[in-house]
């Protein structure tokens, strides 16, 4: 049976953002990591039905209406929604697209090292190194939303109102977009929104909707103000827990990114002596970074060695569900895994200028049977160093048992990020040689929009060794992520992990 769908006002908006964390829409023709290009124009692009499955999720846990949110966006079986998308494209000024490729390795979670499996064909093991694609920070996007219903409907003025607020969540960097979201990828500042309503009952509506794609500027508003008033009146947050770490190294910190070298011999052999084999990762905006995935990483590995601990001295409590519970499970055969709900973000170390001086360190290879030096094993790094913001977040999910599962996050990292300044772990590369050690000034924890809690690191001046923590959490949140802790649920049936 046909259903005929009635409107009479078209809501349009025009978006237009800038990515704070790189962006990953993978593609499904293979699993090397590769993004999604248009099959026409050959660029990378957003697909419109990932962008209408994020507002969809969104709108269903902040409202709960999932009779509204059928109605709206449609049910595949029944009726169209009332809401339409178009593809993201990606804006550059340059005329080219800033893509990031970056190495990464898979973690046998029960030897903490780098997996290997047998290669298709072969007994022999391989290892599980592989590279994946992204769409760089800075990079803008466009995008547009329509919205169609019945003047003076109640209906009509809602759904206005409530794409809004989501749009601020996006704004606000809480709602990311794509894959690889545990590692902070997605987060997206909206720099336009404009919006247009036309009267489809009029003559002049009409005709501005037949030419609304070389409609003036001057005929929409600009409404992106209205995504801060928002946030600021509303505590809708996504997120559950932000953390936030300022600190800086106390030498230097290396995430090896290959450097680079000109493909002329003869220009490759004047360079030999200055540039380093191994220099810092950067992002597409030439910051030198800790990518969120190394130190997801490291946090993770910190974050089992705890769990060890209170499994032996806390009645109940799960170590493997609380890792599965905050970092998610890999899917397996017919087991489809589980996302974690910590998210943890790109940091940038220093300013962008003057690492360039940064000395370049010359080290050797040694083989491990003869203790000698390898041959031709010379090499050259280039670390850097200076202050950071390292920021993670535990996200809301639904229900009691979810928020249960958020404090409980909540409460491992801060156990966790206290070690990391406390130096009892390190990031990135070098752990023998001294670097990735950080002299951190403070950890705030933030719940929600409101709740804040602030724990300041004391160093002694002589030494600089941390004598202790001045902590100030008026509202108690650090208690409660530590009470939570404590009261771990006895697993269900049929939820075993794997």
């Amino acid at each position: 049976m046909a259903v005929t769908a009635y409107f009479d006002q078209i809501d349009k908006f025009n978006i237009r953002a800038a990515l704070r964390q790189p962006l990953h829409i993978g593609s499904a023709g293979n699993d090397n990591g590769e993004i999604l290009v248009h099959p026409v124009s050959g660029k990378p692009f957003v697909q419109a039905s990932g962008l209408a499955g994020v507002f969809r999720a969104c709108y269903e846990e902040f409202y709960q209406d999932q009779a509204h949110a059928m109605e709206l966006f449609g049910d595949a079986d029944k009726t169209a929604g009332r809401i339409r998308f178009t593809d993201g494209q990606i804006i550059s000024k340059s005329g080219e697209t800033r893509v990031e490729l970056r190495p990464r390795i898979r973690i046998n979670p029960v030897t903490g090292t780098s997996a290997a499996v047998k290669g298709k064909g072969a007994d022999e093991l391989t290892g599980q190194k592989f590279e994946m694609e992204y769409l760089g920070a800075g990079n803008e996007i466009e995008y547009r939303i329509y919205l169609y219903s019945c003047q003076g409907s109640e209906e009509s003025g809602r759904d206005v109102q409530r794409v809004e607020h989501v749009l601020a969540q996006i704004h606000s960097g809480q709602l990311q977009i794509g894959g690889q979201k545990s590692n902070g990828c997605g987060s997206m500042e909206i720099l336009s929104l404009k919006h247009h309503t036309f009267n489809m009952c009029t003559a002049e509506g009409r005709k501005d909707w037949a030419k609304e794609d070389t409609l003036s500027e001057e005929a929409y508003t600009e409404r992106v103000e209205r995504l801060n008033e928002i946030l600021a009146a509303e505590d809708r947050s996504a997120r559950a827990y932000s953390l936030t770490l300022e600190a800086e190294t106390e030498g230097s910190i290396l995430v090896k990114s290959i450097a680079l070298s000109d493909l002329d011999i003869e220009k490759a052999r004047q360079k030999e002596e200055k540039e380093p084999d191994y220099v810092n990762m950067r992002n597409a905006l030439e910051q030198f970074i800790l990518p969120g995935s190394s130190i997801k990483g490291a946090l993770r590995a910190q974050y089992e060695r705890i769990g060890k601990y209170l499994e032996k001295n806390t009645k109940g409590y799960d170590r493997i569900r609380a890792i599965e519970d905050a970092f998610g499970r890999t899917g397996k055969s017919k087991d489809t895994g589980t996302a974690g709900n910590v998210r943890v973000f790109d940091t940038v170390v220093g300013p962008i200028k003057g690492h360039e001086t940064e000395q370049i360190s010359n080290r050797i290879r040694i083989d491990r049977f003869t203790g000698g030096v390898m041959n031709t094993g010379l090499f050259k790094e280039q670390a850097v160093h200076g202050k950071m913001k390292i920021e993670a977040a535990v996200m809301k999910g639904r229900g009691k048992e979810d928020a249960e599962k958020a404090d409980r996050s909540c409460g491992m990292l801060i156990l966790t990020i206290r070690d990391l300044a406390l130096g009892m772990f390190n990031l990135g590369s070098g752990y023998s040689v001294g670097r990735g050690f950080l002299r951190a000034d403070k950890l705030t924890i933030r719940r929600g929009n409101a709740s804040t809690a602030v724990i300041k690191f004391v160093y002694e001046e002589d030494t600089g060794v941390c004598t202790g923590m001045e902590v100030s959490d008026p509202d108690g949140i650090i208690d409660r992520c530590m009470q939570a802790l404590r009261k771990f649920p006895a697993r269900t049936a049929g939820k075993e992990s794997k």
